[in-house]
């Protein structure tokens, strides 16, 4: 009940997040040597798993390839297979009588640039980690993991579950989300984390994928005149998708 949740001052807070510090920042640093690009992400949240599995009920929820029937499945990397893959998802309950919340995030990234030198080796600079999904989204699941963890050293149990769903495949078009809906998974209020320094964004942009097929028509350069150039076509798709 909410009478059982004992008043907890900002100092102590403070002091428990800064007590976990050191063991959030070895957990980030451990995930980002994982290479989780889209398909790839079990051993990192194998490792997550792990990591939770202290301070909150973990539980992989099972994907399957009928995914890919949804009508809202992102296709932009052809033939993901989803057999032997999952999601996590993390309970800490509550009380009882309290109002539920859920936070997402996500342990895919995307490839690392051209010439980026040890993409997966973290490194700390002047206090901050460096490496491919620090900042998106990784940190946000160090993060989770500190709240989590504060939480129980500090022995408060909210009233309402708080529930915790590190997902697959966000940077394709958020299939890894997509799946735990389809699931039937809700909450009264629903936190995603991403980086946006700080800032509470009640709504975004969203995305759409699609292919364009263009035909054109080869032939000698001495008969331009009866060549289609699907190129030039690819041009003029562009221009008529930016309004132009």
């Amino acid at each position: 009940m909410e009478e059982n949740v004992r008043a907890v001052s900002t100092e102590e807070i403070r002091t428990a997040v800064e007590a976990v510090r050191r063991p959030a920042e070895e957990f980030l640093c451990e995930l980002i040597r994982f290479p989780s690009l889209p398909g790839q992400e079990s051993e990192a949240l194998e490792c997550a798993a792990e990591h939770f599995a202290p301070w909150a009920e973990v539980e992989r929820v099972p994907l399957s390839n009928a995914l890919r029937d949804d009508e809202d499945y992102s296709d932009p990397i052809p033939n993901l297979d989803y057999e032997g893959r999952f999601n996590l998802r993390l309970k800490r309950p509550g009380t009882g009588g309290g109002r539920s919340l859920l936070l997402n995030t996500h342990i895919d990234v995307v490839p690392a640039s051209e010439g980026h030198e040890r993409p997966f080796d973290p490194r700390v600079i002047d206090g901050e980690i460096w490496g491919r999904g620090a900042c998106d989204a990784k940190g946000q699941i160090a993060v989770i993991y500190t709240a989590l963890r504060a939480l129980a050293e500090l022995g408060i149990e909210p009233a309402g579950d708080m529930l915790v769903h590190l997902v697959v495949e966000e940077e394709v078009g958020g299939n890894g989300t997509l799946a735990m809906v389809r699931r039937g998974e809700s909450a009264e209020a629903c936190v995603v984390l991403e980086p946006t320094s700080l800032q509470i964004l009640p709504s975004v942009r969203g995305a759409v994928w699609f292919r364009v097929t263009l035909a054109g028509r080869p032939g000698h350069s001495g008969r331009a005149q009866e060549t289609i150039s699907a190129l030039k076509m690819a041009v003029r798709v562009m221009e008529i998708l930016a309004g132009r």
